[in-house]
């Protein structure tokens, strides 16, 4: 087996040929990688060509940005194999092998031998169609991002220009898919094509007659920018949605909207999970370890569901030096603060709305004298695994199953927990519940193959 691996820099690339033999024949990676002479190549068309005409099995690089992308195109333009190395992984393996210094040739050799190492292996590569909806994620967060501050001021100096329309500006909120709002386009002084604005009239009333200095230039421009990141917002999620009606996706967007998760967490959720079969064994079950305690008890590990909640940055990292030990939040970031806000809108303000803060003591009370359950063998009193209750919650609110137990663990967390802590233990549970579901879904339904 021969791979090219590829360290991409804005310009240009650099470029490892390596077969298996040659690698089996490198008593000490390191020295090889001070050696040894990548290939150069620069973003243009000859050099393309070169790149294209290397005889390798498939070519090797790490998803690093728009810089990798441009590649990928390239390979995927001239019906060329590739594969997307994790940059941790790369990195770990590297330092693994002695190689700290991190360099341009450093890093093609690491990814090529890397990859020669684990090219059996399907897990230790990234799904093409996670790539791709994890950057279509991240595009739209930015997007919303840049766009906080600017809502922020505009809202600031609505206060002081026309104080009569700040309620409703801080109230307002675009739903997924829906255009700019149309008081966005009054501040701004612009049309709106082909919708209806209703309250042009009253509004345009308030603004005449404020008891504030009136709408000023800079105000309007700001308005006028506002529409313009709502608007590539809105492209973006269109191109989410697209993304989301793939056929493989399907039976996540299944168990996804038994949670009623929004469109947004989905795509978050995916771009870390899929699919579901790489955290599995080869029989398509999860990977179960027993260890033994210090007081000499047989447990066992889930390493499936760990691995899981690690990439959803619902994991844990045990850090231990001496007689201190640890814990630390580990895994993406992104997709923790994700099931977060889940959890915070879906479960809990939304539980509020629909008085069900007061229905579900009142239901809990009366399965009091029948609480016991069994869950897995093991009996349990908690409120949250008793079907019974959530079926009636469920019947009694309207929302699935799953949305119900979640509101019955939030409910009834234990009196120390409060606010933001009740909310991370829910989403917690609500990891493991996907967990659970996504893992039953049979290897028809995986995609195994894509």
């Amino acid at each position: 087996m021969k791979i090219a691996g590829l360290d991409v820099g804005k310009t240009s690339v650099d470029v490892c040929v390596l077969s298996s033999d040659e690698l089996t024949e490198v008593s000490e990676l390191k020295d090889f990688a001070r050696s040894y002479k990548p290939l150069k190549l620069k973003t243009r068309a000859e050099d393309i060509e070169l790149l294209l005409s290397l005889e390798v099995d498939f070519y090797v690089l790490e998803p690093t940005g728009c810089y990798s992308y441009t590649w990928c195109d390239i390979f995927e333009k001239y019906d060329r194999a590739y594969k997307l190395a994790s940059p941790t992984r790369v990195r770990n393996y590297a330092k693994y092998q002695g190689i700290i210094n991190k360099s341009d040739r450093n890093d093609c050799v690491a990814i090529t031998a890397y990859s020669l190492d684990n090219a059996h292996k399907s897990n230790a590569f990234l799904k093409a169609e996670r790539v791709e909806i994890r950057e279509m994620f991240l595009s739209l967060r930015s997007t919303v991002k840049s766009r906080n501050p600017l809502e922020n001021r505009l809202g600031q100096r609505l206060g002081r220009e026309v104080p009569e329309l700040l309620k409703t500006f801080e109230q307002l909120y675009r739903s997924w898919l829906e255009p700019p709002s149309a008081m966005l386009f009054s501040l701004a002084g612009l049309p709106i094509e082909d919708r209806k604005d209703q309250y042009k009239s009253r509004r345009e009333k308030m603004i005449a007659n404020t008891i504030g200095i009136g709408i000023t230039k800079h105000t309007r421009d700001m308005a006028e920018q506002l529409i313009r990141f709502q608007e590539m917002e809105l492209g973006l999620e269109e191109q989410l949605e697209d993304e989301l009606k793939t056929e493989c996706y399907q039976p996540y967007i299944r168990v996804f909207n038994r949670f009623k998760m929004p469109k947004k967490i989905q795509a978050a959720i995916l771009s870390r999970i899929y699919p579901i079969e790489d955290y599995l064994d080869e029989d398509a079950k999860p990977r179960i370890e027993y260890v033994i305690s210090k007081t000499g008890k047989r447990s066992k590990r889930d390493r499936s569901e760990a691995a899981f909640k690690l990439s959803l940055g619902m994991g844990k990292i045990l850090h231990q030096s001496g007689n201190k030990t640890s814990w630390k939040a580990g895994g993406a970031q992104y997709a923790r603060t994700a099931l977060w806000q889940y959890i915070k809108t879906i479960i809990v303000i939304q539980r509020r709305k629909s008085n069900q803060k007061d229905l579900i003591p009142i239901l809990e009370e009366a399965y009091r004298p029948h609480p016991m359950t069994v869950i897995e063998g093991v009996m349990t009193s908690q409120p949250w695994e008793n079907q019974p209750l959530i079926n009636k919650l469920s019947e009694e609110s309207g929302d699935t199953f799953e949305v119900s137990k979640l509101r019955l663990h939030y409910e009834f967390q234990p009196v120390g927990k409060k606010g933001d802590r009740r909310v991370s233990a829910t989403a917690g549970k609500a990891c493991r519940m996907l967990y659970k579901q996504l893992i039953q879904l049979p290897n028809t339904q995986l995609g195994r193959g894509h």
